[in-house]
């Protein structure tokens, strides 16, 4: 079933109440009716009995569109007899203290990264300047490899111009929030440490911005899944390496909390992130 909401291009928390006769898969997809493919959330939780879970949404569209659904049922016009629910709009609840926000890289790259997220669906391909032309986003439909192979990644950095070249055939399906983690880690790599090959260190950077403004984890997490090439419904073969990084970058995000505190009660209550790989929770 799907309904709208007036988000105002603001900053705010979707919260759902939903109650359930027995254990049922909730999905909510959250988009912008206007752009297509624009998608702000994309996700599903168990509830047994009565629970909330929450939407993050640190970027919205003037108007949201909301669909939820019980996943065994798919979306439906008629009303689904399996659950119940309720909406509620919340402020967004971030944690500015796990970043130096007041770095005017970040400032701008930021508000950079968010405009070229939330429109790169009806994007066409080109160069894309911010504001003050110091960061640069080549948006081509395939990154390709020294040999002109086409590459599977969603983004890479020129690290002598620091340009980030990002592939549209790779996005097509990523939400707005993965879109943002990606160029975050890209613009991590080019400005914000010292070892540009360190890939950990840029997780860990942008995560910290990820995160601290208010972002869903699990969205973060998802996009790490799909560029190592496993997903929550369908196992993939996963390099040990990767593997070990993943690990590496589920811990950061369960210890996010307690990152650069005081946290100023970080989380809502209850709030609860389901990590799954390859059909299991990890953790």
């Amino acid at each position: 079933m799907d309904f709208s909401v007036d988000t105002d291009n603001k900053k705010l928390t979707l919260s759902f109440e939903v109650v359930t006769k027995q254990p049922e898969r909730i999905r909510c997809i959250v988009f912008d009716p206007t752009k297509p493919n624009t998608v702000y959330a994309n996700g599903a939780v168990t509830i047994n009995g009565t629970d909330t879970f929450y939407v993050r949404m640190p970027q919205s569209p003037v108007k949201a569109m909301v669909r939820i659904f019980n996943d065994r049922n798919g979306n439906t016009k008629n009303i689904d007899q399996t659950f119940k629910y309720t909406c509620k709009k919340l402020p967004l609840k971030s944690k500015l203290t796990a970043f130096n926000y007041l770095n005017p890289d970040i400032y701008n790259f930021v508000a950079f990264a968010q405009e070229f997220a939330e429109n790169a669906k009806i994007l066409s391909c080109g160069v894309r300047l911010s504001d003050n032309g110091k960061f640069c986003i080549r948006y081509v439909e395939h990154i390709k490899g020294d040999k002109g192979q086409i590459l599977s990644t969603p983004a890479s950095l020129n690290i002598q111009s620091k340009r980030i070249t990002v592939s549209k055939v790779n996005i097509v399906n990523y939400t707005v929030p993965e879109i943002m983690a990606v160029l975050l880690h890209e613009f991590s790599h080019g400005f914000l440490i010292a070892d540009v090959e360190d890939e950990l260190a840029a997780d860990y950077n942008a995560l910290r911005i990820f995160c601290g403004l208010g972002y869903s984890r699990k969205e973060a997490f998802k996009v790490f899944c799909y560029i190592f090439g496993v997903t929550e419904d369908r196992t993939g073969k996963i390099h040990q390496g990767n593997r070990k990084r993943m690990e590496k970058i589920i811990a950061f995000l369960n210890r996010f909390e307690n990152e650069n505190t005081p946290n100023y009660g970080y989380y809502y209550p209850n709030e609860k992130t389901e990590f799954i790989m390859n059909g299991q929770k990890v953790s």
